[in-house]
């Protein structure tokens, strides 16, 4: 090892990236909490409002309209992996899908669309329940 003094040393670090969700089989259905987007929809134009997930060999998407100066929430399926939110087919958020949650939860997404049509998400939680899917009008709008 003689040969070595002086010489400079390298260092080789191998390392594993694991990826944030379990591999998904071909065809298996994805596990991860049921998605509801919750729209405040204070414009007064009727949108759209859906989403798009991947999670490894998996993918789904859905879309719902939400009439003018209305507030509902809106139940979709099984999501996991990361998401994104449209509105009226545009990009409103993405990211990952919380890890950790049971199947039988819900991922609710809250989504504020103002009067002159610009949504944002205003946020997000873990629940047990799917929540009230009932359309309300709001009061004082359009």
């Amino acid at each position: 090892m003689r040969w070595l003094a002086g010489a400079p040393t390298i260092v080789l670090v191998l390392t594993a990236c694991m990826p944030a969700v379990a591999p998904i089989a071909d065809g298996a259905a994805p596990e991860g909490p049921q998605l509801a987007i919750e729209v405040v929809n204070s414009s007064d134009q009727d949108l759209g409002i859906g989403y798009e997930f991947e999670s490894g060999q998996n993918s789904g998407a859905g879309e719902a309209s939400v009439g003018h100066c209305e507030q509902v929430a809106l139940g979709f399926g099984t999501i996991s992996g990361r998401y994104s939110l449209l509105l009226d087919g545009e990009a409103l958020t993405e990211g990952p899908v919380p890890t950790g949650a049971p199947a039988d939860a819900w991922l609710v997404v809250r989504v504020h669309v103002d009067p002159d049509g610009e949504g944002k998400v205003i946020g997000t939680r873990i629940v047990a329940e799917r929540p009230d899917s009932g359309s309300r009008p709001i009061a004082d709008c359009g």
